[in-house]
């Protein structure tokens, strides 16, 4: 799986909103004493699934010509968004970010005391922001633990960016190493750490001692010791549930090498690099990258679906040419699902398939009219808003490279040209497929 990198401000929709109305309906904003108290700068922190504690500056201000402002996230750029309008409904100010921020909308009202800004945030889910009038003690205390934070990002920031140089990968499907050992890392580091001390025993113990896969693994997805420590107090009992599968990942290990070498028999030119099994969020199941395959071990109660994931991240491996718009992509991600199935006889999509299959012809008609489409979800990588299983994208590509290689009189270039998407020209390969349920 190969997800873009996001900024949480200049990607993700934010809206906030009135529990009580539901509604954006917003008047002039008035000026006099509630326009005093709420004009200045504010310092504080959001909250938004899958982002963690963000530090935010507010910045409003109120004049006979009307109000203006900005939204800064100091973590992610020293660059303000300026509000492209502030208005007020009832007590709320209804702050709307411009296109730069995906016309991002924040409402927050003012507290009774006059000391606090606060409302609700929505990216991708239901988050939060709460700000205190800058240089105040209110708003050292909201910012401390946020402080905490981005030193700790800093800190893995630092490792992620100290990795060694990626060796070249073997020829061979008997050379690759898998490696289990930040899997016992982080374990061990769980089972010292004071309950106060969480974070400091998992950068100690875990971060600066593990693996290049950690390392990789670490921007846009465990992100630093503290976030990975606010995570796993909050879902200790779900770590607690997988542990017993983590530590016996090499169960899985004969039959990872049999998928390793069934590529090397359908595709000769094929690689292999390493394979780190490492912990994280619960927020990735596995990716690639120069040094080796990435498995977030933690995603996963059984060993014998460990080969599935590994082997569609292997053909990820392979893939060189670019991704492109929703038609490539999905095409990238459904291939390598259906070459891994291929090697390893497992398929790691099952309700996106179950699903597909059912609806395919309106399925495809619908992904039809989003073929150059530059933003892929709902198609993948997130759960869409209308019932629908994720990744139904996937089901799409590996449905294209289906068609294709059943086509193909000749299997061996088929998954050849399917591998190499016939050096990037996917619209080709969707052509000779014939595909159009």
């Amino acid at each position: 799986m190969k997800i873009p990198g996001r900024s949480l401000f200049a990607s993700a929709c934010l809206i906030a909103f009135s529990a009580a109305t539901g509604s954006l309906a917003a008047q002039a904003p008035s000026a006099g004493r509630g326009a005093a108290q709420t004009s200045g700068r504010w310092e504080g922190v959001a909250r938004v699934p899958g982002q963690g504690a963000l530090r935010v500056v507010i910045a409003l201000d109120s004049s006979s010509s009307g109000w203006q402002g900005s939204l800064t996230v100091p973590s992610q750029s020293p660059q303000p968004f300026k509000f492209a309008s502030v208005a007020r409904a009832k007590d709320s100010l209804i702050l709307q970010l411009p296109p730069t921020a995906q016309n991002g909308v924040l409402r927050v009202a003012l507290s009774p005391d006059g000391r606090q800004l606060s409302g609700l945030v929505i990216a991708q889910g239901q988050g939060s922001v709460v700000a205190a009038r800058a240089g105040t003690p209110d708003a050292a205390a909201l910012l401390a633990p946020v402080l905490r934070v981005e030193q700790s990002r800093e800190a893995a920031n630092r490792l992620a960016k100290s990795v060694p140089p990626a060796k070249a990968p073997t020829p061979n499907p008997d050379s690759a190493r898998l490696v289990t050992s930040d899997i016992q890392l982080f374990w061990s580091a769980l089972d010292k750490a004071p309950p106060d001390s969480l974070a400091e025993y998992l950068q100690r113990d875990y971060l600066d001692k593990a693996s290049v896969g950690v390392r990789d693994f670490i921007q846009g997805r465990i992100l630093s010791a503290e976030d990975l420590a606010s995570y796993v107090r909050s879902h200790r009992a779900t770590y607690d549930s997988v542990r017993a599968v983590n530590l016996d990942v090499t169960k899985a290990e004969a039959d990872i090498r049999n998928a390793f070498r069934r590529l090397k028999e359908l595709y000769p030119p094929a690689v292999f690099p390493d394979v780190y099994f490492v912990i994280g969020r619960f927020n990735s199941g596995g990716t690639s990258t120069d040094h080796g395959l990435l498995i977030g071990a933690e995603m996963y109660r059984d060993p014998s679906s460990l080969p599935g994931i590994v082997s569609h991240e292997l053909i990820h491996f392979q893939q060189r040419y670019p991704s492109g718009p929703l038609l490539e992509h999905s095409f990238m991600e459904g291939s390598a699902d259906f070459v891994g199935e291929l090697i390893s006889g497992r398929q790691i999509n099952n309700d996106a398939h179950k699903y597909g299959i059912a609806h395919e012809a309106a399925l495809w008609k619908e992904f039809s009219a989003h073929f150059d489409d530059k933003d892929y979800f709902p198609w993948m990588y997130g759960r869409p808003t209308d019932g629908k299983p994720n990744d139904l994208g996937y089901f799409i590509g590996y449905r294209i490279a289906q068609a294709y290689y059943n086509k193909a009189s000749d299997k061996t270039q088929a998954i050849r040209d399917i591998i190499t998407a016939r050096n990037g020209h996917v619209r080709e390969i969707l052509t000779m497929s014939g595909y159009a349920p």
